[in-house]
């Protein structure tokens, strides 16, 4: 038998538009009414889009580090909540996933607890996965350093969606392809933290 999967995206523009209640980087706009279907050698993915633009755009690692609340090593230890963001706009609203990340390494900032709630736009049903395009779901596991905005007491956002995240392999870090601020990537994680906490620093003033 044919094995089945099903991919929704929101495809995801990046532009300074405004900010939303939850999720400070990403304001969903009308749906497309076309789902795109393909086929491949294992099965069928189906893309139904949705247009969505984020709030803010980030070109350099300076300018993350100068606008993030709090910035962290820290690694996804399991998903916390899933449910449906509402945005003025549209017709449905937008699925997220609230993820617990143990912050491994303070870069600049802090909480009371190592284990920081954040939260995403996409969500997985067992082989269907709705999200954005250009900003991939965290994965429990995965390492990453994270450009924070608190909009709660230890609840975060990421900065710019994939801009504000860096997966880190083997003590370098990296940037997804969405990204925007590459400049100096790869570099080694002690490098970069000291780049973003003085970026942060200078922020503060």
């Amino acid at each position: 038998m044919m094995r089945m999967a099903s991919t929704r995206f929101i495809r995801a523009k990046k532009e300074t538009r405004m900010t939303t209640k939850t999720s400070h980087n990403l304001v969903a706009l009308a749906a497309v009414a076309a789902a795109v279907t393909s086929c491949g050698g294992t099965g069928i993915t189906t893309h139904s889009e949705t247009d969505a633009s984020w709030a803010n755009a980030y070109p350099t690692v300076a300018a993350m580090g100068q606008h993030a609340d709090v910035i962290v090593s820290g690694r996804v230890t399991g998903i916390a909540a899933t449910g449906v963001d509402s945005f003025t706009g549209t017709a449905q609203g937008v699925p997220y996933t609230d993820y617990d990340v143990l912050v491994t390494r303070w870069v600049a900032g802090t909480e009371a607890s190592r284990t920081l709630r954040v939260h995403q736009s996409g969500v997985r049903h067992g082989a269907i996965t709705e999200g954005i395009s250009d900003d991939p779901l965290l994965t429990v596991g995965e390492q990453d350093v994270l450009f924070l905005h608190r909009y709660r007491t230890g609840r975060y956002n990421i900065l710019g969606g994939p801009t504000g995240r860096f997966p880190v392999r083997a003590d370098v870090v990296t940037a997804l392809p969405g990204g925007i601020a590459r400049d100096g990537i790869p570099q080694s994680l002690a490098t970069f933290a000291t780049r973003a906490r003085t970026a942060h620093a200078q922020g503060a003033r």
